[in-house]
């Protein structure tokens, strides 16, 4: 498995979960924003200027944590803020604008709605070496949200205790998509978690396949 490697782009998503009424407004939420990587633009060059914006963040309002993202041919980030308001102060018309100018392109954005989050048993260790996976896989049809959010919740005891993990968003994506966004300390904690039982054990529970895509963290920014 090739942590780094380029999976399929998700479909942009506006930034509209506040208007599904099952969704409390002031819930949490987390963005995915995914760009193509500038050509010539190596790993180094890349990181080095995550570095350097880490100190801009400080003074965002509503912005929790932020994972920096790198594939061999995106790069990007997880941004968690504290509720859609928040989300949608920072990316707005001048955002989009800026990236445009910048990159040339536009940013892909998705939106998720964060359920729960908690630590793992490896709190904080995540370093350069770091790695995010997101996972989303399609909800029984019958399952209402508050369902979800409750069997989600009652799991967090376990992932608490899971080797190599430093954080787990529990997620709620396009109303139905249930999962989590996962940061592993690196590259082999991730892949000691996905395996074949795993991906067998979500067949069994859900009759389908997740989605698993992996990206590179190799800076983290979290508002203390």
């Amino acid at each position: 498995m090739n942590l780094i490697a380029k999976f399929p782009i998700f479909a942009a998503a506006s930034l509209g979960l506040a208007a599904c009424s099952s969704v409390p407004a002031n819930s949490p939420v987390a963005v995915l924003v995914e760009i193509d990587r500038p050509a010539g633009a190596s790993d180094g060059v890349m990181k080095a200027a995550f570095s350097k914006s880490l100190p801009t963040y400080e003074s965002v309002n509503g912005l929790q944590r932020k994972y920096f993202l790198l594939t061999e041919r995106q790069f990007g980030g997880v941004y968690l803020w504290d509720d859609q308001d928040a989300a949608e102060a920072f990316f707005d018309e001048a955002w989009h604008a800026r990236i445009r100018s910048t990159y040339g392109q536009d940013a892909t954005l998705t939106e998720f709605d964060v359920v729960a989050e908690t630590p793992g048993a490896s709190p904080g260790s995540s370093g350069e070496d770091g790695v995010v996976a997101i996972v989303k896989v399609c909800a029984p049809w019958y399952a209402p949200r508050g369902m979800i959010a409750g069997r989600m919740e009652k799991t967090i005891p376990d992932y608490a205790a899971i080797p190599g993990l430093d954080f787990k968003l529990y997620t709620i994506a396009d109303g139905k998509q249930i999962g989590g966004i996962y940061l592993w300390d690196n590259a082999a904690a991730a892949q000691g978690f996905y395996n074949d039982a795993w991906h067998q054990r979500i067949r069994d529970t859900y009759k389908d396949d997740a989605d698993l895509d992996f990206y590179a963290a190799p800076s983290i920014f979290i508002n203390q």
